[in-house]
């Protein structure tokens, strides 16, 4: 077997799908503070009125938001990292801790694991969810060996130079 290697999808949807729907977010977002500032013309428009109060204070909201964006960004870019490598004796995975999916229960790490340590490979059944997607987020692959159970989700990680299998607006 030749080496394959996976890298991490974060989203389940394909990244054209995510790119439209983050679009229209973005554009209601920006409609509705165009009309939220009810302005006659918008050229009269001062950036200040966008994160300072009729106070003067500055809007909780800004420091919050730059805050989230930045944290996002970081663990956007930590995601980017993710990567699987299967070769003819070893599975290695290098999932960096920045990216928050040792809070779900999955690992995180850097771990090589011999094909001849693993015991078993079990996909862990879903249940009590409302949609498919939510059903792909929860899936579970327990890789089992002999000192530990290692957890990923197995739909977010796509073959490298293969084809995309996520979901999309055409599918």
């Amino acid at each position: 077997m030749a080496t394959q290697r996976f890298r991490y999808a974060a989203s389940v949807l394909k990244r054209s799908a995510f790119l439209i729907v983050t679009g229209s977010f973005l554009l209601v977002l920006l409609a509705s503070t165009v009309l939220l500032l009810d302005l006659p013309n918008i050229g009269e428009l001062e950036l200040s009125q966008l994160y300072l109060n009729e106070n003067g204070d500055v809007y909780v909201e800004v420091p919050l938001f730059s805050l989230v964006l930045l944290l996002s960004t970081i663990v956007l870019l930590a995601k980017h990292k993710i990567r699987l490598v299967l070769t003819n004796e070893c599975l290695t995975i290098d999932i960096p801790r920045l990216t928050g999916l040792g809070l779900w229960g999955l690992t995180t790490g850097s771990y090589r694991i011999p094909l001849t340590a693993i015991q078993s490979v079990e996909l862990t059944p879903v249940s009590g969810v409302q949609n498919i997607p939510q059903a792909i987020q929860k899936a579970r692959l327990s890789i089992i060996t002999r000192e530990k159970v290692y957890r990923l989700q197995p739909y977010n990680f796509l073959k490298e130079g293969g084809s995309d299998h996520r979901m999309g607006f055409g599918a």
